[in-house]
């Protein structure tokens, strides 16, 4: 049985990997999103390369990516690219989540970094291919 699943679990966030609060919620207060009070977070495990949390708010559960700390290839880790393409795809392909807000200054958090929805769903992986039916471990 494979040890795969389509399904990447919460944790805790890393040591060292910590959101900073007093920083981002000032910054998301800016944009003009009305998010209620101090959120939960947890930090997905699965990723090859920048890191992914989910911040659960009184009023809306939301996904912030942002580039790892340290130093960065050029060209790599660019999240206002990613953000500005699902922004694009959001619209022909409704399975894309929605795109919140993007921060290109990376004082607010150390890399840059962008706001998007939460969504349900099948996490399409390259083991699936390779391992058939047998990667689906369970339905989201």
């Amino acid at each position: 049985m494979s040890t795969h699943s389509v399904k990447d679990l919460e944790k805790a966030q890393r040591k060292g990997e910590e959101l900073d609060l007093d920083k981002l919620l000032p910054w998301i207060k800016e944009q003009g999103i009305d998010l209620y009070g101090i959120p939960r977070i947890t930090q997905f495990s699965g990723g090859a390369s920048n890191w992914t949390y989910r911040l659960q708010f009184k009023n809306k559960d939301i996904i912030l990516r942002r580039a790892p700390l340290g130093k960065k290839a050029a060209g790599a880790h660019n999240m206002p690219r990613e953000f500005h393409l699902q922004e694009k795809l959001k619209r022909h392909y409704p399975s894309v989540p929605g795109m919140i807000a993007v921060c290109e200054n990376s004082d607010v958090l150390g890399s840059t970094f962008y706001l998007m929805e939460r969504l349900n769903g099948m996490i399409a992986r390259s083991t699936i291919g390779k391992k058939g039916k047998k990667a689906f471990k369970g339905k989201n």
